[in-house]
């Protein structure tokens, strides 16, 4: 599932004088949100955090780097341009967004222009959580940042806790379930098309129309006797 979107270059008052301001390397463009699925992806959606944990916030590198390949791991690009990432983890009842980071230039007052992008992500992850059947999700909020998460349907529990140099807020989101979550009764090829992609056909798919020949059978060496026989 791969969701696109028109936006034009916000248009905000400028700091300084026009002939100051060097010209944006960024294009206008669509915003596109998907899962990571090819290792550039994965490797764009990496430098972002980085950029932000460990270039603005100062996160040591050993921090902000864990669980990389047990996440879902989610990316925005604004006319293929990276411009934001998160990632979603998944427990027994419940998921967890997390990391949710924009490139200094896509944000308001950036070189780019605001575009929503932390929306778009925020969105985007939660219908993909929507989905896969979860109705609960569970966050920890930066305090400054918690109103950006209750627009989006967390709320706060009243606990906080002090890690890595700030305060979070701890917060769960109750969600509609999905009227096409996936479940075990699910159509078998549904199941076992790429993550996301649900609705599309998958890899699979296309071999439905071959008869099934077990290719593998003729690579196994034949017992003596029947070699004999032959």
């Amino acid at each position: 599932m791969t969701v696109m979107q028109k936006t034009a270059r916000t248009t905000e008052p400028a700091l300084e004088t026009p002939t100051s301001m060097p010209p944006s390397p960024f294009a206008a463009g669509p915003i596109s949100v998907d899962i990571v699925r090819t290792h550039d992806d994965f490797f764009q959606a990496l430098n972002i955090r980085a950029l932000s944990f460990m270039g603005e916030q100062h996160s040591p590198f050993h921090e902000e780097f864990d669980n990389e390949f047990s996440a879902t791991h989610v990316l925005c690009k604004v006319a293929g341009e990276p411009a934001g990432a998160l990632r979603i983890r998944w427990f027994a009842d419940f998921a967890k967004i997390e990391r949710l980071s924009v490139r200094s230039e896509f944000r308001t007052g950036g070189m780019a222009g605001a575009r929503g992008i932390a929306d778009a992500l925020a969105r985007y992850a939660i219908e993909i959580i929507r989905r896969k059947g979860y109705v609960k999700i569970v966050g920890h909020a930066q305090k400054r940042l918690y109103p950006f998460w209750k627009k989006h349907g967390y709320r706060a529990t009243g606990e906080e806790v002090v890690y890595a140099d700030h305060v979070y807020v701890l917060m769960v989101g109750h969600l509609q379930p999905h009227p096409e979550a996936i479940r075990a009764d699910a159509h078998p090829m549904v199941v076992i098309r790429p993550e996301g992609k649900w609705d599309e056909l998958g890899p699979f798919d296309n071999s439905l129309d071959r008869p099934a020949t077990c290719p593998h059978r003729d690579r196994r060496p034949r017992p003596a006797a029947e070699r004999a026989a032959a």
